[in-house]
């Protein structure tokens, strides 16, 4: 079996404004979300393991 996740990695604040700052991609802003979403599905691994012997996880982002 499979199980797609996604996460919202939106983030309200607004860019500076002013021709000194360069224009970067809200998901770029504030932590890697590579590591944020690393440790979601590591729990998330974790507790399906926990839910029946032999169950077997891995987890992946952005491969």
């Amino acid at each position: 079996s499979l199980i797609c996740v996604a996460l919202n990695y939106y983030t309200p604040e607004q860019r500076p404004s002013g021709d000194e700052y360069a224009k970067i991609s809200r998901y770029g802003w504030g932590r890697d979300y590579h590591k944020i979403l690393h440790k979601k599905l590591k729990e998330l691994s974790n507790w399906l393991q926990a839910q029946a012997a032999g169950v077997q996880a891995r987890y992946y982002a952005d491969t």
